[in-house]
């Protein structure tokens, strides 16, 4: 037993010791909403350097590479389609095996509106606002003579604004 741990020791101090490299994600796959600058992480642990990159140019990342385990943040833009897109994150190191995170993005709402009821308050020229995304452009109209709205056209998003007239 002493002359193993003394080799083992010998072998310590002259630095002949080897360790395997190891490279591994916290999550295979990532889901993302379809909003731009929508983001998530993913940690990547790590005992040698290694990089990373995308199949696709609308997602960016925090740190394209590094030596050991880091936290990373990816960040997608607008999905300007109303249907799912996939892309592909590509973690590699030299002796490891790639590590590859599949990350999807939701397709856009062709209307999305941030609420679906206002309260207004009584007193003239009380107003409120909701937030209206769309791809398409978009009209709003009131049918009530006692309530305006401002914009009642826009192309995106806008905040819109109703006014309450006695």
């Amino acid at each position: 037993m002493k002359k193993i741990v003394s080799i083992w020791l010998t072998l310590m101090l002259f630095g002949l010791t080897s360790y395997a490299k190891m490279l591994s994600v916290s999550r295979k796959a990532i889901e993302l909403s379809w909003q731009a600058n929508c983001s998530d992480t993913i940690k990547i642990f790590s005992n040698t350097s290694w990089i990373c990159g995308f199949d696709q140019n609308w997602l960016s990342v925090s740190s394209a590479g590094g030596t050991g385990d880091l936290i990373i943040s990816i960040t997608a833009t607008l999905n300007p389609l109303t249907t799912p897109r996939t892309a592909h994150l590509t973690v590699s190191g030299t002796g490891v095996a790639s590590q590859i995170v599949t990350i999807t993005q939701a397709g856009s709402p062709l209307l999305s509106i941030s609420a679906d009821s206002l309260v207004i308050g009584a007193m003239a020229n009380s107003t409120c606002s909701l937030k209206i995304t769309s791809l398409p452009d978009w009209t709003a109209s009131s049918n009530q003579s006692w309530l305006t709205l401002q914009p009642t056209s826009f192309v995106k998003t806008v905040t819109l604004a109703g006014t309450y007239y006695a």
